[in-house]
């Protein structure tokens, strides 16, 4: 079974380069320890979700680039601390203990998010408490603490409306005024693919066949509407999975295309090539369970 999928960049993020400080420079080179240094060494970032998929890798690349680096995150890493990190188990809503783990930090890295998918998306209060409230925090501390440099990641699709959008640009789809500071970049590798072609692999590596049966979108719309009233209504006596969600039929349906120049242009990004089926192996091997 499956519906008609829209088209993707294969990997798509973006990055909001924030600066409390009016005389630095509003542009972030993410690949270039140089950039959070100020020279003479001892520098200090600190990483959000630090536990995280991607923030775990975000601290380990400026740990091998002699950064001093702390993980921060309500949950233990899988994976082993590389030299020059530390972790800090700690709760981005927690205002006390942000405050103490950004003390000497140069340079914050914000990843940690919640309920981006599956059955957390219904639990609304949480996702802002963290998803804004946590920020907000991350935010305070930066002026509290003097801390110069903050540096936001999301996904493109943190503001779904629903609407496709093809080859858009950090002018086409703004969401907050920057003209005060700080820029946003939006990061993919470059390029379009449809979202089953794309993960057809992994469900074959996984022991999956393709899906023979193509439906509407309305009909699994609905589908999911039903999973997700079933979930709340009986969520106090039983555990009933979630499988699918409303936001996530409409996430795989609608097109979503962004272009990547300003980040190539003014953070020198450059996305390494890469086949779908090195995915699906470093995919493999980086699940809990791997042998």
């Amino acid at each position: 079974m499956s519906i008609n999928a829209g088209v993707r960049n294969r990997a798509n993020g973006a990055v909001k380069a924030l600066c409390n400080d009016p005389e630095c420079s509003t542009s972030v080179r993410l690949e270039s320890a140089g950039q959070i240094r100020r020279g003479g060494g001892g520098e200090r970032a600190l990483v959000t979700g630090g536990a995280g998929f991607f923030g775990f890798r975000l601290g380990k690349a400026l740990a091998m680039q002699g950064i001093s680096v702390i993980l921060l995150d309500l949950h233990q890493p899988r994976w082993e601390l590389p030299d020059g990190a530390v972790f800090l188990q700690g709760d981005v809503r927690d205002y006390d203990t942000l405050y103490k783990a950004c003390a000497g930090v140069d340079c914050i890295f914000h990843t940690a998010s919640y309920g981006m998918s599956g059955p957390e998306q219904l639990r609304k209060e949480l996702v802002e408490s963290v998803n804004v409230g946590g920020t907000n925090n991350v935010i305070n501390v930066c002026c509290e603490r003097g801390v110069s440099r903050l540096v936001y990641t999301s996904t493109v699709n943190v503001v779904f409306a629903g609407k496709p959008i093809e080859d858009g640009d950090e002018d086409s789809v703004p969401c907050v005024p920057l003209d005060k500071n700080g820029q946003a970049y939006f990061i993919n590798d470059g390029e379009s693919v449809n979202v089953f072609d794309w993960m057809t692999p992994l469900f074959e590596r996984l022991g999956y066949t393709r899906p023979l049966i193509r439906l509407p979108v309305s009909l699994v719309y609905s589908a999911a509407f039903l999973m997700e009233q079933l979930h709340v209504a009986l969520r106090p006596f039983v555990k009933v999975p979630l499988l699918l969600t409303r936001n996530e039929v409409r996430n795989i349906s609608v097109s979503h295309t962004f272009r990547i120049e300003k980040a190539r242009q003014e953070l020198g990004f450059s996305p390494k090539k890469y086949t779908l089926a090195d995915s699906v192996d470093q995919y493999l091997q980086s699940r809990p369970d791997a042998s």
